[in-house]
């Protein structure tokens, strides 16, 4: 009967990662916690939106295998900010990707700008929707506002570090987006 600590202590204490012929090795985005989060945030916002029974709320079309998705949905925003508060250590000035990217964790990421409150780094606005890409481009812009209330309230109530009993801004921010989502219409736009 294996346990846990066991498994853990038969890891090895170091692997070499070889390239095999690539002119780039690629990154596997399964040890970026970010993209991690964005993808499993998709399955909220998803199953959330519209209520529990409608697993489509966010699409036009779920028929014949194919998905249409509405051009003003807020998923790709919804699954950006989980990704942001759930692995927050209260900061600013966020990139999403940045380790598949290649860059450091103060990078730009693979949205046009980092998600903060200083316009000076993310200069996005309400206005800039009129000419954002569905489906990434839309959501960048929502998860930008909901960035700064969340940012706002930290600065009003604290920062907590325990997402399941905190009390800080960040936790009252990720309480009201969650509870937003439960009333969210089904095609939201």
């Amino acid at each position: 009967d294996v346990q846990g600590a066991d498994l853990v202590a038969a890891l090895p204490t170091s692997v070499t990662v070889r390239n095999l012929g690539a002119a780039v090795l690629d990154r596997d985005s399964d040890f970026d916690n970010g993209i991690i989060v964005h993808e499993y945030a998709h399955g909220i916002s998803n199953r959330l939106t519209g209520g529990r029974l409608d697993v489509s709320c966010l699409a036009t079309n779920y028929s014949g295998g194919g998905m249409t998705f509405l051009s003003e949905q807020m998923g790709e925003g919804w699954s950006d900010y989980y990704a942001l508060l759930l692995t927050d250590t209260n900061t600013d000035g966020r990139g999403i990707g940045t380790y598949v990217n290649y860059e450091p964790t103060t990078g730009q990421g693979i949205r046009p700008y980092r998600y903060s409150t200083d316009l000076g780094v993310n200069p996005a606005t309400y206005d800039y929707i009129k000419t954002a890409a569905a489906l990434h481009g839309v959501g960048f812009v929502w998860a930008s506002m909901v960035w700064d209330m969340t940012r706002n309230l930290v600065g009003r109530h604290g920062f907590d570090a325990d997402i399941y009993t905190g009390t800080g801004g960040n936790n009252m921010a990720l309480q009201l987006v969650t509870e937003g989502l439960k009333i969210e219409p089904c095609r939201p736009g």
